[in-house]
């Protein structure tokens, strides 16, 4: 849950968001990321939810809180598997993938 909605992505790149308090759904299974697989879990930051696709880390960054998904930045592939959840501490998102630790800062 991040900012009121509950948001969830499926194999395809397809993203649904729920309201949090009262359930009522947002958008249902718009694709909005990468059309691929995805296993790890969407983590959100500062205003934004970052999923990344299992087979290639490709990295896709939502507006969090909108009532439809609007895509801010997609990122190239890192081009490794990631199954692990990515993390956010200090400002940073680290994606761990097949064979790599990965940091990206913030560069407010």
């Amino acid at each position: 849950m991040y900012g009121g909605q509950y948001i969830m992505v499926k194999d395809g790149g397809l993203v649904t968001a729920y309201d949090a308090k009262t359930g009522k759904e947002l958008y249902l299974q718009e694709r909005a990321v990468a059309p691929t697989r995805y296993y790890a879990s969407p983590v959100a930051a500062n205003g934004y939810i970052y999923f990344t696709a299992l087979d290639n880390g490709a990295v896709t960054v939502l507006k969090a809180g909108a009532l439809a998904p609007m895509v801010v930045a997609s990122n190239p592939e890192l081009g490794e598997r990631v199954a692990a959840t990515p993390a956010i501490a200090d400002d940073s998102l680290y994606i761990r993938t097949a064979g790599h630790l990965y940091a990206f800062a913030n560069s407010k």
